[in-house]
């Protein structure tokens, strides 16, 4: 375990920069979909019911590029991309607002 306190405060950080990422086109789901999982994956002495909301709030991404893939397609459609927007909105704002240690909140 790290003794740097400030650990899980640059994983949130790092969450919100991909997310920002991919709304601007840099980086592909896929990419934000690893990138996410494996953030929330790094975050330390954090109680697992924390680790599950997030993960809750990810799976809606996973989901959409699945099912995009099982159909052979290489676009999504109107709905996946609602979802991903509504999943990303949420993730967003639930690591703004809901760390689940004190010095975990980015602003």
């Amino acid at each position: 375990m790290r003794e740097d306190p400030n650990y899980n405060q640059r994983q949130y950080e790092r969450m919100l920069m991909r997310i920002d990422l991919y709304r601007s086109g840099q980086i592909s789901l896929p990419n934000l979909i690893a990138d996410i999982e494996g953030l929330i994956s790094a975050l330390e002495s954090v109680p697992q019911e924390w680790r599950n909301t997030l993960l809750g709030h990810w799976a809606p991404l996973e989901d959409a590029y699945a099912n995009a893939l099982y159909e052979n397609r290489n676009a999504l459609n109107e709905e996946e991309r609602r979802r991903i927007s509504e999943a990303l909105n949420d993730l967003e704002r639930i690591i703004k607002n809901r760390g689940p240690e004190s010095n975990s909140f980015v602003n």
